[in-house]
């Protein structure tokens, strides 16, 4: 009975005010039985654990109150909510700034999967899911945490009259320095234009670094849909591939698969491939695509006419009969910003120029 009895008295006296009244009830309360069992010593042994030595986990909010032992550890100490938000806060916030450096200077997502960029281990996925999942702990700290202080947050809004005002000289200030950064985001001003062009100049040297897949995704094609979109023969892909050891059981693994296997990354892949094609004489693509590919942009006008078995001097010619003036060694990008079009409309021009009528 005792053994039965003493979780109920915990029970009771976690829930009586610290006063001492809950002696007198409790006692009144038991039976002669349970008087002699427990007795004024032991019950007063449980006030001092409780009250008095506050060895019980405080687990509720800033209650002060503890809970029933028989789930918590009497040698815990009191939980304060606030600085586990505070913390939480903290760390979310530099895990934020580290997964955002790593988002700005990582390679564009078809060259981070072509290359399988990775970074401390992690590639582009997974440092973008752990960004998602940081902003979701921050988001829900910082709510918390606003709650906590929500009294010193009404007072920023109070004037000097300690009137609530939404518009008081640090709010509009605070408000103002937001706007300007939205702003001259959205408009590409300077300086903002400049972050964001910086950004974009670490991806232009991973794309050199690493080079640009024939199409986005590439590397979950399989081999014999890699063949049929780039125009090589299957049989001088799958020549290539045994001439430089890499494994594969059929043409419907895809390149990744292939590069896994193997331990390389799917750009490794391809320029093996490329080699089985090149010494068959199959280099070369049947005709340039109907749409660019993603990076084409970039490349030089005489890197795509090597690619694709075109004659520079006359699309150089034909450029120029439309009133553009292109120099082979320069990118779309830079021909198309020079004549103020988009690099779209010349390869437009360009597929035009080379596709019989």
């Amino acid at each position: 009975m005792p053994l039965f009895f003493k979780p109920i008295v915990w029970f009771f006296l976690s829930r009586i005010d610290n006063t001492g009244a809950w002696f007198d009830i409790l006692v009144e309360s038991l039976s002669r039985e349970h008087r002699s069992t427990f007795g004024k010593g032991s019950l007063s042994w449980l006030f001092r654990k409780i009250y008095r030595q506050n060895l019980l986990a405080c687990i509720l909010l800033n209650t002060g109150k503890p809970c029933c032992p028989l789930f918590s550890n009497p040698r815990l100490p009191a939980v304060d909510v606030r600085k586990i938000t505070s913390l939480t806060l903290l760390l979310s916030f530099v895990i934020l700034v580290l997964t955002s450096v790593v988002l700005y200077v990582v390679p564009e997502g078809r060259m981070a999967y072509w290359s399988d960029w990775r970074w401390l281990g992690l590639n582009k996925t997974q440092w973008g899911d752990i960004h998602i999942n940081s902003g979701f702990l921050f988001l829900a700290a910082g709510i918390v945490h606003l709650g906590y202080n929500w009294k010193s947050m009404i007072a920023y809004l109070k004037n000097r009259t300690r009137e609530v005002r939404i518009f008081t000289p640090a709010f509009t200030v605070a408000l103002v320095v937001n706007l300007v950064v939205l702003g001259g985001t959205l408009l590409h001003l300077p300086p903002f234009s400049s972050i964001l062009e910086f950004g974009h100049s670490f991806k232009e040297a991973a794309a050199v670094k690493y080079g640009e897949p024939p199409y986005g995704h590439a590397e979950l094609s399989s081999l014999a849909l890699f063949a049929k979109r780039t125009g090589l023969e299957l049989a001088s892909i799958k020549a290539g591939l045994n001439k430089a050891g890499i494994r594969f059981t059929s043409e419907d693994q895809t390149i990744l698969t292939i590069a896994q296997a193997n331990h390389i990354t799917p750009k490794a892949v391809y320029d093996a491939l490329q080699i089985g094609a090149a010494s068959k004489g199959d280099s070369k693509t049947s005709s340039l695509p109907n749409q660019p590919f993603p990076g084409m942009g970039r490349m030089p006008l005489k890197e795509i006419c090597t690619q694709y078995g075109l004659n520079p001097q006359q699309i150089v010619s034909a450029l120029a009969v439309k009133g553009i003036t292109a120099d082979p060694e320069k990118s779309l990008k830079e021909i198309a910003g020079e004549h103020r079009t988009d690099p779209h409309n010349l390869f437009a021009l360009i597929h035009e120029a080379v596709t019989p009528k």
